[in-house]
Protein backbone atom coordinates (compact mmCIF):
# COMPACT_ATOMS: atom_id res chain seq x y z
CA UNK A 1 0.00 0.00 0.00
CA UNK A 2 2.90 2.33 0.77
CA UNK A 3 4.34 1.61 -2.67
CA UNK A 4 0.99 2.42 -4.32
CA UNK A 5 0.82 5.75 -2.50
CA UNK A 6 4.45 6.52 -3.41
CA UNK A 7 3.81 5.88 -7.08
CA UNK A 8 0.64 7.98 -7.03
CA UNK A 9 2.51 10.90 -5.40
CA UNK A 10 5.19 10.71 -8.10
CA UNK A 11 2.52 10.68 -10.76
CA UNK A 12 0.86 13.80 -9.26
CA UNK A 13 4.14 15.63 -9.46
CA UNK A 14 4.46 14.69 -13.12
CA UNK A 15 0.87 15.75 -13.85
CA UNK A 16 1.43 19.12 -12.07
CA UNK A 17 4.28 19.85 -14.43
CA UNK A 18 1.99 19.51 -17.42
CA UNK A 19 1.54 23.03 -18.91
CA UNK A 20 -1.60 24.28 -20.61
CA UNK A 21 -0.59 26.19 -23.74
CA UNK A 22 -0.78 30.01 -23.59
CA UNK A 23 -2.20 31.76 -26.64
CA UNK A 24 -0.02 34.44 -28.23
CA UNK A 25 -1.58 37.90 -28.60
CA UNK A 26 -1.91 37.38 -32.34
CA UNK A 27 -4.33 34.49 -31.70
CA UNK A 28 -5.81 35.41 -28.34
CA UNK A 29 -9.08 36.43 -29.93
CA UNK A 30 -9.58 33.17 -31.89
CA UNK A 31 -12.70 31.50 -30.40
CA UNK A 32 -11.74 27.89 -31.32
CA UNK A 33 -8.27 28.20 -29.83
CA UNK A 34 -9.61 29.80 -26.67
CA UNK A 35 -12.08 26.88 -26.26
CA UNK A 36 -9.24 24.37 -26.77
CA UNK A 37 -7.13 26.01 -24.09
CA UNK A 38 -10.10 26.01 -21.68
CA UNK A 39 -10.74 22.30 -22.31
CA UNK A 40 -7.07 21.51 -21.67
CA UNK A 41 -7.12 23.44 -18.40
CA UNK A 42 -10.27 21.59 -17.29
CA UNK A 43 -8.62 18.26 -18.16
CA UNK A 44 -5.55 19.04 -16.05
CA UNK A 45 -7.72 20.16 -13.15
CA UNK A 46 -9.84 16.99 -13.41
CA UNK A 47 -6.73 14.80 -13.58
CA UNK A 48 -5.19 16.35 -10.48
CA UNK A 49 -8.51 16.10 -8.65
CA UNK A 50 -8.76 12.40 -9.52
CA UNK A 51 -5.26 11.81 -8.23
CA UNK A 52 -6.06 13.66 -5.00
CA UNK A 53 -9.24 11.58 -4.55
CA UNK A 54 -7.24 8.41 -5.15
CA UNK A 55 -4.62 9.49 -2.66
CA UNK A 56 -7.31 10.10 -0.03
CA UNK A 57 -8.80 6.62 -0.65
CA UNK A 58 -5.43 4.89 -0.56
CA UNK A 59 -4.46 6.66 2.65
CA UNK A 60 -7.70 5.49 4.29
CA UNK A 61 -7.06 1.92 3.12
CA UNK A 62 -3.53 2.05 4.52
CA UNK A 63 -4.86 3.12 7.89
CA UNK A 64 -7.30 0.16 7.87
CA UNK A 65 -4.50 -2.25 7.01
CA UNK A 66 -2.35 -0.81 9.75
CA UNK A 67 -5.19 -1.38 12.21
CA UNK A 68 -5.59 -5.02 11.08
CA UNK A 69 -1.85 -5.57 11.29
CA UNK A 70 -1.70 -4.15 14.79
CA UNK A 71 -4.42 -6.57 15.92
CA UNK A 72 -2.73 -9.59 14.21
CA UNK A 73 0.84 -8.89 15.30
CA UNK A 74 0.55 -9.89 19.02
CA UNK A 75 -0.89 -13.34 18.12
CA UNK A 76 1.80 -13.82 15.54
CA UNK A 77 4.55 -12.97 18.01
CA UNK A 78 3.17 -15.54 20.47
CA UNK A 79 2.97 -18.22 17.76
CA UNK A 80 6.41 -17.34 16.49
CA UNK A 81 7.85 -17.68 19.97
CA UNK A 82 6.15 -21.06 20.46
CA UNK A 83 7.43 -22.25 17.07
CA UNK A 84 10.98 -21.17 17.90
CA UNK A 85 10.87 -23.00 21.24
CA UNK A 86 9.59 -26.15 19.47
CA UNK A 87 12.41 -25.93 16.93
CA UNK A 88 14.97 -25.65 19.70
CA UNK A 89 13.50 -28.60 21.60
CA UNK A 90 13.69 -30.77 18.49
CA UNK A 91 17.44 -30.24 18.37
CA UNK A 92 17.49 -28.35 15.12
CA UNK A 93 17.32 -24.89 13.92
CA UNK A 94 14.78 -23.07 11.85
CA UNK A 95 16.78 -23.01 8.64
CA UNK A 96 17.47 -26.76 8.65
CA UNK A 97 13.87 -27.58 9.43
CA UNK A 98 12.70 -25.17 6.76
CA UNK A 99 14.97 -26.90 4.23
CA UNK A 100 13.72 -30.33 5.28
CA UNK A 101 10.16 -29.12 5.06
CA UNK A 102 10.76 -27.67 1.59
CA UNK A 103 12.21 -31.02 0.45
CA UNK A 104 9.26 -32.88 1.94
CA UNK A 105 6.80 -30.53 0.26
CA UNK A 106 8.61 -31.04 -3.06
CA UNK A 107 8.56 -34.80 -2.59
CA UNK A 108 4.84 -34.65 -1.82
CA UNK A 109 4.27 -32.72 -5.05
CA UNK A 110 6.27 -35.29 -7.07
CA UNK A 111 4.44 -38.18 -5.39
CA UNK A 112 1.11 -36.49 -6.06
CA UNK A 113 1.99 -36.12 -9.73
CA UNK A 114 2.91 -39.81 -9.92
CA UNK A 115 -0.27 -40.72 -8.09
CA UNK A 116 -2.33 -38.68 -10.55
CA UNK A 117 -0.63 -40.40 -13.48
CA UNK A 118 -1.19 -43.82 -11.92
CA UNK A 119 -4.82 -43.01 -11.27
CA UNK A 120 -5.26 -42.12 -14.93
CA UNK A 121 -3.67 -45.41 -15.93
CA UNK A 122 -5.87 -47.23 -13.41
CA UNK A 123 -8.96 -45.64 -14.93
CA UNK A 124 -7.76 -46.69 -18.38
CA UNK A 125 -7.17 -50.25 -17.14
CA UNK A 126 -10.66 -50.35 -15.64
CA UNK A 127 -12.14 -49.22 -18.95
CA UNK A 128 -10.08 -51.79 -20.83
CA UNK A 129 -11.09 -54.57 -18.42
CA UNK A 130 -14.76 -53.63 -18.75
CA UNK A 131 -14.53 -53.64 -22.54
CA UNK A 132 -12.60 -56.92 -22.54
CA UNK A 133 -15.08 -58.62 -20.20
CA UNK A 134 -17.93 -57.49 -22.44
CA UNK A 135 -16.14 -58.86 -25.52
CA UNK A 136 -15.47 -62.23 -23.85
CA UNK A 137 -19.06 -62.44 -22.66
CA UNK A 138 -20.24 -61.74 -26.20
CA UNK A 139 -17.87 -64.45 -27.48
CA UNK A 140 -19.31 -66.95 -24.99
CA UNK A 141 -22.84 -66.10 -26.10
CA UNK A 142 -21.80 -66.70 -29.71
CA UNK A 143 -20.43 -70.08 -28.66
CA UNK A 144 -23.69 -70.89 -26.90
CA UNK A 145 -25.74 -69.84 -29.91
CA UNK A 146 -23.48 -71.91 -32.17
CA UNK A 147 -23.92 -74.94 -29.88
CA UNK A 148 -27.70 -74.58 -29.93
CA UNK A 149 -27.68 -74.29 -33.71
CA UNK A 150 -25.54 -77.42 -34.00
CA UNK A 151 -27.81 -79.31 -31.61
CA UNK A 152 -30.86 -78.29 -33.64
CA UNK A 153 -29.18 -79.58 -36.79
CA UNK A 154 -28.25 -82.81 -35.01
CA UNK A 155 -31.87 -83.25 -33.96
CA UNK A 156 -32.93 -82.82 -37.57
CA UNK A 157 -30.40 -85.41 -38.79
CA UNK A 158 -31.50 -87.78 -36.02
CA UNK A 159 -35.14 -87.43 -37.03
CA UNK A 160 -34.32 -88.02 -40.69
CA UNK A 161 -32.30 -91.12 -39.83
CA UNK A 162 -35.55 -92.92 -38.93
CA UNK A 163 -34.21 -94.27 -35.68
CA UNK A 164 -30.79 -95.26 -37.01
CA UNK A 165 -28.83 -92.55 -35.17
CA UNK A 166 -28.74 -90.71 -31.87
CA UNK A 167 -26.68 -87.49 -32.10
CA UNK A 168 -25.84 -85.19 -29.23
CA UNK A 169 -23.69 -82.07 -28.75
CA UNK A 170 -21.90 -81.88 -25.41
CA UNK A 171 -21.28 -78.17 -24.87
CA UNK A 172 -17.82 -76.96 -23.79
CA UNK A 173 -16.60 -80.49 -23.13
CA UNK A 174 -13.58 -80.50 -25.45
CA UNK A 175 -10.63 -78.98 -23.53
CA UNK A 176 -7.91 -80.17 -25.91
CA UNK A 177 -6.92 -76.61 -26.89
CA UNK A 178 -6.73 -75.52 -23.24
CA UNK A 179 -4.65 -78.58 -22.38
CA UNK A 180 -2.31 -78.05 -25.34
CA UNK A 181 -1.66 -74.38 -24.57
CA UNK A 182 -1.27 -74.95 -20.83
CA UNK A 183 1.11 -77.87 -21.42
CA UNK A 184 3.22 -75.62 -23.60
CA UNK A 185 3.32 -72.89 -20.94
CA UNK A 186 4.14 -75.21 -18.06
CA UNK A 187 7.46 -76.43 -19.48
CA UNK A 188 10.11 -75.72 -16.88
CA UNK A 189 7.63 -75.40 -14.01
CA UNK A 190 8.01 -79.03 -12.86
CA UNK A 191 4.22 -79.38 -12.89
CA UNK A 192 3.15 -82.88 -13.93
CA UNK A 193 0.96 -83.70 -16.92
CA UNK A 194 -1.61 -85.30 -14.62
CA UNK A 195 -1.90 -81.99 -12.75
CA UNK A 196 -2.40 -80.11 -16.04
CA UNK A 197 -5.16 -82.57 -16.92
CA UNK A 198 -6.86 -81.95 -13.58
CA UNK A 199 -6.77 -78.18 -14.14
CA UNK A 200 -8.25 -78.51 -17.63
CA UNK A 201 -10.97 -80.93 -16.55
CA UNK A 202 -12.02 -79.25 -13.28
CA UNK A 203 -11.95 -75.54 -14.18
CA UNK A 204 -12.33 -73.20 -17.16
CA UNK A 205 -9.61 -70.99 -18.71
CA UNK A 206 -11.20 -67.77 -17.42
CA UNK A 207 -11.31 -68.79 -13.77
CA UNK A 208 -7.79 -70.22 -13.97
CA UNK A 209 -6.23 -67.16 -15.63
CA UNK A 210 -7.89 -64.65 -13.30
CA UNK A 211 -6.74 -66.51 -10.20
CA UNK A 212 -3.17 -66.69 -11.54
CA UNK A 213 -3.06 -62.97 -12.44
CA UNK A 214 -4.62 -61.80 -9.16
CA UNK A 215 -1.94 -63.73 -7.32
CA UNK A 216 0.78 -62.12 -9.42
CA UNK A 217 -0.60 -58.57 -9.03
CA UNK A 218 -1.76 -58.56 -5.41
CA UNK A 219 0.32 -61.39 -3.95
CA UNK A 220 -2.73 -62.97 -2.31
CA UNK A 221 -3.36 -66.71 -2.32
CA UNK A 222 -7.10 -66.83 -1.57
CA UNK A 223 -8.08 -67.35 -5.21
CA UNK A 224 -5.32 -69.91 -5.69
CA UNK A 225 -6.44 -71.83 -2.60
CA UNK A 226 -9.98 -72.05 -3.98
CA UNK A 227 -8.64 -73.08 -7.38
CA UNK A 228 -6.33 -75.74 -5.90
CA UNK A 229 -9.16 -77.15 -3.81
CA UNK A 230 -11.49 -77.27 -6.82
CA UNK A 231 -9.08 -79.11 -9.14
CA UNK A 232 -7.54 -81.37 -6.50
CA UNK A 233 -3.97 -80.04 -6.43
CA UNK A 234 -2.07 -79.00 -3.33
CA UNK A 235 -1.96 -75.28 -2.56
CA UNK A 236 1.85 -75.21 -2.62
CA UNK A 237 1.97 -76.76 -6.09
CA UNK A 238 -0.60 -74.29 -7.40
CA UNK A 239 1.28 -71.31 -5.91
CA UNK A 240 4.51 -72.62 -7.44
CA UNK A 241 2.85 -72.87 -10.85
CA UNK A 242 1.30 -69.39 -10.53
CA UNK A 243 4.64 -67.82 -9.61
CA UNK A 244 6.27 -69.52 -12.59
CA UNK A 245 3.63 -68.30 -15.05
CA UNK A 246 3.64 -64.72 -13.73
CA UNK A 247 7.44 -64.60 -13.90
CA UNK A 248 8.01 -66.24 -17.27
CA UNK A 249 5.15 -64.86 -19.38
CA UNK A 250 3.62 -61.41 -20.03
CA UNK A 251 0.14 -60.82 -18.72
CA UNK A 252 -1.21 -60.48 -22.28
CA UNK A 253 -0.15 -64.03 -23.12
CA UNK A 254 -1.83 -65.38 -19.99
CA UNK A 255 -5.00 -63.41 -20.70
CA UNK A 256 -5.12 -64.82 -24.23
CA UNK A 257 -5.94 -68.25 -22.76
CA UNK A 258 -9.33 -66.92 -21.74
CA UNK A 259 -10.49 -66.42 -25.33
CA UNK A 260 -8.14 -68.61 -27.38
CA UNK A 261 -8.58 -71.75 -25.29
CA UNK A 262 -12.33 -71.71 -24.70
CA UNK A 263 -13.60 -75.32 -24.42
CA UNK A 264 -15.28 -76.46 -27.60
CA UNK A 265 -18.28 -78.69 -28.18
CA UNK A 266 -17.92 -82.45 -28.55
CA UNK A 267 -20.33 -84.26 -30.88
CA UNK A 268 -21.43 -87.79 -30.02
CA UNK A 269 -22.87 -90.09 -32.69
CA UNK A 270 -24.55 -93.36 -31.66
CA UNK A 271 -25.59 -95.97 -34.26
CA UNK A 272 -28.45 -98.41 -33.87
CA UNK A 273 -26.83 -101.84 -34.23
CA UNK A 274 -30.15 -103.61 -33.73
CA UNK A 275 -32.96 -103.97 -31.24
CA UNK A 276 -32.63 -100.27 -30.35
CA UNK A 277 -29.14 -100.81 -29.00
CA UNK A 278 -27.02 -97.77 -29.83
CA UNK A 279 -23.23 -97.87 -29.88
CA UNK A 280 -20.63 -95.07 -30.35
CA UNK A 281 -18.56 -94.94 -33.52
CA UNK A 282 -15.44 -96.42 -31.92
CA UNK A 283 -17.36 -99.65 -31.24
CA UNK A 284 -18.74 -100.08 -34.77
CA UNK A 285 -17.53 -102.13 -37.70
CA UNK A 286 -16.16 -100.38 -40.76
CA UNK A 287 -19.45 -100.87 -42.61
CA UNK A 288 -21.50 -99.50 -39.71
CA UNK A 289 -19.22 -96.48 -39.42
CA UNK A 290 -19.58 -95.81 -43.15
CA UNK A 291 -23.34 -96.14 -42.91
CA UNK A 292 -23.52 -93.70 -39.99
CA UNK A 293 -21.36 -91.14 -41.77
CA UNK A 294 -23.36 -91.44 -44.98
CA UNK A 295 -26.62 -90.94 -43.10
CA UNK A 296 -25.20 -87.74 -41.61
CA UNK A 297 -23.84 -86.53 -44.96
CA UNK A 298 -27.07 -87.17 -46.86
CA UNK A 299 -29.56 -86.02 -44.23
CA UNK A 300 -28.95 -82.30 -43.93
CA UNK A 301 -27.72 -79.29 -45.82
CA UNK A 302 -27.88 -77.82 -49.30
CA UNK A 303 -24.20 -77.99 -50.21
CA UNK A 304 -23.01 -80.49 -52.87
CA UNK A 305 -21.97 -84.01 -51.85
CA UNK A 306 -19.07 -85.75 -53.64
CA UNK A 307 -18.28 -89.35 -52.63
CA UNK A 308 -16.06 -91.94 -54.28
CA UNK A 309 -17.76 -95.35 -54.33
CA UNK A 310 -19.96 -94.91 -51.23
CA UNK A 311 -21.22 -98.46 -51.65
CA UNK A 312 -17.91 -99.87 -50.37
CA UNK A 313 -18.41 -101.78 -47.11
CA UNK A 314 -22.22 -101.36 -47.34
CA UNK A 315 -24.78 -104.05 -47.89
CA UNK A 316 -27.43 -103.66 -50.61
CA UNK A 317 -30.26 -103.10 -48.12
CA UNK A 318 -28.35 -100.27 -46.47
CA UNK A 319 -27.65 -98.73 -49.88
CA UNK A 320 -31.37 -98.54 -50.61
CA UNK A 321 -32.63 -97.49 -47.18
CA UNK A 322 -29.88 -95.09 -46.19
CA UNK A 323 -28.74 -93.76 -49.56
CA UNK A 324 -31.13 -94.20 -52.46
CA UNK A 325 -34.23 -93.06 -50.59
CA UNK A 326 -32.47 -89.97 -49.19
CA UNK A 327 -30.98 -89.07 -52.56
CA UNK A 328 -34.39 -89.30 -54.22
CA UNK A 329 -35.89 -86.98 -51.61
CA UNK A 330 -33.05 -84.50 -51.55
CA UNK A 331 -31.86 -84.21 -55.15
CA UNK A 332 -34.14 -81.23 -55.85
CA UNK A 333 -32.35 -79.23 -53.14
CA UNK A 334 -28.71 -80.22 -53.52
CA UNK A 335 -26.30 -81.88 -55.92
CA UNK A 336 -25.02 -85.43 -55.43
CA UNK A 337 -21.94 -86.60 -57.34
CA UNK A 338 -20.88 -90.26 -56.95
CA UNK A 339 -18.47 -92.64 -58.63
CA UNK A 340 -20.00 -96.09 -58.37
CA UNK A 341 -20.24 -99.58 -59.80
CA UNK A 342 -23.46 -100.29 -57.92
CA UNK A 343 -26.61 -100.40 -60.06
CA UNK A 344 -28.93 -99.78 -57.10
CA UNK A 345 -27.15 -96.56 -56.20
CA UNK A 346 -26.80 -95.40 -59.79
CA UNK A 347 -30.28 -96.25 -61.08
CA UNK A 348 -32.61 -96.59 -58.10
CA UNK A 349 -31.60 -93.13 -56.84
CA UNK A 350 -33.32 -91.67 -59.92
CA UNK A 351 -30.09 -90.25 -61.30
CA UNK A 352 -30.50 -87.29 -63.66
CA UNK A 353 -27.16 -87.53 -65.43
CA UNK A 354 -24.77 -90.40 -66.07
CA UNK A 355 -21.15 -89.96 -67.09
CA UNK A 356 -19.33 -93.08 -68.22
CA UNK A 357 -15.55 -92.95 -68.02
CA UNK A 358 -12.80 -95.13 -69.33
CA UNK A 359 -9.25 -94.88 -68.11
CA UNK A 360 -5.88 -96.30 -68.95
CA UNK A 361 -2.62 -96.24 -67.06
CA UNK A 362 -1.94 -92.58 -67.75
CA UNK A 363 -5.20 -90.90 -68.71
CA UNK A 364 -8.98 -91.15 -68.69
CA UNK A 365 -11.71 -89.94 -71.00
CA UNK A 366 -15.44 -89.40 -71.00
CA UNK A 367 -17.17 -92.02 -73.14
CA UNK A 368 -20.80 -91.01 -72.65
CA UNK A 369 -22.65 -88.37 -70.68
CA UNK A 370 -26.32 -87.57 -70.39
CA UNK A 371 -29.70 -88.93 -69.37
CA UNK A 372 -30.41 -92.66 -69.26
CA UNK A 373 -33.65 -92.08 -71.13
CA UNK A 374 -31.89 -91.92 -74.50
CA UNK A 375 -29.71 -94.28 -76.53
CA UNK A 376 -26.94 -95.15 -76.60
CA UNK A 377 -26.41 -94.14 -72.99
CA UNK A 378 -29.11 -96.46 -71.61
CA UNK A 379 -27.48 -99.50 -73.23
CA UNK A 380 -24.04 -98.44 -71.97
CA UNK A 381 -25.33 -98.01 -68.41
CA UNK A 382 -26.79 -101.51 -68.46
CA UNK A 383 -23.50 -102.83 -69.87
CA UNK A 384 -21.32 -101.15 -67.24
CA UNK A 385 -23.60 -101.77 -64.24
CA UNK A 386 -25.25 -105.10 -65.09
CA UNK A 387 -22.86 -106.69 -67.59
CA UNK A 388 -25.35 -106.27 -70.45
CA UNK A 389 -29.00 -106.92 -71.20
CA UNK A 390 -28.62 -110.72 -71.23
CA UNK A 391 -27.06 -110.67 -67.79
CA UNK A 392 -29.84 -108.43 -66.46
CA UNK A 393 -32.58 -110.63 -68.01
CA UNK A 394 -31.02 -113.73 -66.52
CA UNK A 395 -30.97 -112.20 -63.05
CA UNK A 396 -34.49 -110.89 -63.50
CA UNK A 397 -35.69 -114.37 -64.42
CA UNK A 398 -33.95 -115.88 -61.45
CA UNK A 399 -35.67 -113.41 -59.14
CA UNK A 400 -39.04 -114.59 -60.53
CA UNK A 401 -40.65 -111.23 -59.92
CA UNK A 402 -44.29 -111.07 -60.95
CA UNK A 403 -44.72 -107.59 -62.50
CA UNK A 404 -48.43 -107.67 -61.74
CA UNK A 405 -47.76 -107.82 -58.02
CA UNK A 406 -46.65 -104.78 -56.08
CA UNK A 407 -44.46 -104.96 -53.03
Amino acid sequence: MNEAIRQLEAARRDYTRLNVPTLPETHASDPALRRAVAISADAKTALLQAVDDGMTKLTACREQLQSEYSKWLPDFEVTKKTYSETVQKSGGDYKNLAQKRAKSVKQIEITQQKLTALKQKTDQVKEAVTARDAAIEALKKEYEAYSKERQARCNKIENESAGRLHIRIHEASNVDEFRSRLSSLKRGSYLKDVEINLICEKTDPGSFVRAIIRHGVFGKTNDLEDLARRVGISKDRMVLFADFLNTEFPITQLLSLEHKALPKDSPEILYNVGEDRFEPLDRLSVGQKCTAMLIVALSDGIFPIVIDQPEDSLDIRTIWEDMCSKIRRGKEHRQFIFTTHNSSLAVASDTDKFTILEAGATQGRVMYSGSMDHAPLNDEVITYLEGGRETYKTKYGKYRIDPTKQS
